[in-house]
């Protein structure tokens, strides 16, 4: 049992599993695409946001390039998100590129973005850059996950999740062509959790009323989660 990137990384500790069975699968699109998604922090990598600024200039409204570069934003600037149009970026991977090989080399402490990079600095064309006033993230369309070993070496790989799209999101996210379901099982009303009906009793009612109404409510159901806030109230419970 491990995270997602122990698996998603430029040297994985699991090389040669069998299967793989990804746990609330619909959320771990971010931590995939972690392997190849560089992350440029205007805070931390400074040098760098400005030069990557400075390379895609020419591909971005002027507007949007005076609300990144500017040192006293408006506060909605600070929310702003926004994608280059790849169409814009045409003949500009190379400079992006030497930007990025430049800093990265400078740098003696840059795992965070080195690693990432040497798996995308060849496919940039095949990458979106998003823009915000904090961060320039450049990560692929979709994430090339059957070039990672560990993940198509997988004799089979199973995906959980209580939210399956019907729309392709989880092939999507996990970069395959096809997710064969399960079909629900019969008589499943009676084989799960069912409904959930939550209660917040102390907003209406005294605390003789609450331990009346929520004993009722025991007594007519088969399971129940009570949070409490300390040990005390758990015991009189």
């Amino acid at each position: 049992m491990a995270t997602y990137s122990s698996l998603f990384n430029t040297d994985p500790y699991f090389i040669d599993a069998d299967i793989l069975i990804f746990d609330d699968a619909h959320s771990g699109e971010n931590y995939v695409a972690a392997n190849w998604t560089v992350d440029i922090s205007r805070n931390v990598d400074s040098e760098l946001y400005f030069a990557v600024l400075c390379s895609v200039k020419n591909a971005i409204s002027e507007d949007t390039y005076y609300k990144l570069a500017n040192d006293n934003p408006h506060i909605h600037d600070y929310f702003w998100v926004d994608k280059i149009p790849n169409y814009t970026l045409v003949g500009r991977y190379l400079d992006l590129q030497n930007c990025v090989d430049s800093y990265i080399k400078n740098q003696q402490q840059t795992p965070k973005l080195s690693f990432p990079w040497s798996n995308i600095r060849d496919s940039i064309y095949a990458c979106n850059i998003f823009l915000s006033y904090s961060n320039i993230v450049i990560r692929p369309f979709i994430p090339p996950t059957l070039t990672h070993r560990p993940f198509e070496n997988a004799k089979q790989r199973i995906y959980m999740s209580a939210t399956l799209g019907k729309s392709g999101e989880l092939e999507r996210a996990f970069g395959v062509h096809k997710i064969n379901t399960l079909p629900m099982v019969k008589d499943w009303e009676n084989k799960t959790i069912g409904r959930k009906f939550f209660m917040f009793p102390d907003l209406s009612f005294s605390y003789k009323q609450r331990g009346n109404i929520i004993l009722g409510i025991l007594n007519r159901v088969n399971r129940a989660v009570m949070l409490v806030n300390d040990d005390k109230t758990k015991k009189s419970f």
